[in-house]
């Protein structure tokens, strides 16, 4: 009632400044006040409209977790591997258990990658998570080593061991001696084109070269029939970067510094 009382009174107090209009016109900046004065009386006499409220927390505990362990081939748990959601900002690093956990996983379908310089990078594709799933991976995801690993034996030019011959590998940063029976083992090599070199004074020196993948295991036999002479190379650091002013000695015949 007293809402419909406002807008009646209003209808006949603009009526009123009208025929004022007409009839007065010095008055028609008090005019104008008066409309601006029956426009507001109309806005506030309007009902309050109510308020959506949207509490966003809510959206959190649609999402989901993903859980799993990850290892080496021979089942050694890796430490320090990345865990990424391919195509997202979730990612993770392994713990030294092995296990990794990614949570606040929006539901969908995913590919998951891990990542760790010393093993190839490895996939896990269709991965389904529904709203506020926890995850576990049952199968244990094993990551092959992106290195090579070299053993041989060095024998003379009668195919008799040779012990505690110098070898090298050139352009990678590892050397040794070989043991009694002329074996050596280079355990991590860096794949691809390998060419050791392998000397004893007195004997002689020879050479092996061979191409090795990721994870590739072989057994090579270097013959030390070559007579001596001059050997040319370069220093390189870990890094597999050159390296400059290092004196270059020799280690029973083979280059060390």
């Amino acid at each position: 009632m007293k809402t419909r009382n406002i807008k009646t009174l209003t209808v006949s107090t603009i009526v009123n400044i009208m025929n004022d209009l007409k009839k007065k016109p010095l008055f028609r900046i008090r005019i104008i006040l008066q409309l601006l004065s029956c426009l507001c009386i109309l806005f506030c006499a309007k009902d309050p409209e109510p308020v959506l409220m949207i509490d966003l927390r809510d959206d959190l505990k649609l999402k989901g977790t993903l859980s799993g362990t990850v290892t080496d081939i021979n089942g050694k748990p890796l430490s320090a591997v990345s865990v990424t959601l391919e195509g997202t900002d979730n990612s993770t690093l392994s713990l030294p258990d092995g296990t990794f956990k990614i949570p606040n996983v929006a539901s969908g379908l995913y590919t998951l990658v891990f990542r760790h310089y010393s093993y190839k990078d490895t996939t896990l594709k269709s991965i389904a998570i529904s709203t506020n799933q926890n995850l576990i991976i049952s199968d244990t995801i094993e990551m092959k080593s992106s290195k090579a690993k070299l053993t041989g034996r060095t024998v003379s030019n009668k195919q008799k061991a040779v012990p505690g011959a110098g070898l090298t590998v050139t352009y990678q940063p590892y050397q040794t001696l070989s043991g009694d029976s002329g074996f050596f083992s280079f355990p991590e090599l860096i794949s691809g084109q390998i060419n050791i070199v392998a000397a004893y004074r007195g004997i002689g020196w020879g050479e092996k070269k061979l191409s090795l993948q990721p994870g590739d295991s072989a057994d090579i036999s270097i013959t030390l029939d070559n007579e001596g002479g001059s050997i040319r190379g370069r220093v390189i650091g870990a890094d597999n970067n050159p390296v400059k002013n290092k004196i270059v000695s020799t280690m029973n015949g083979a280059i060390s510094d």
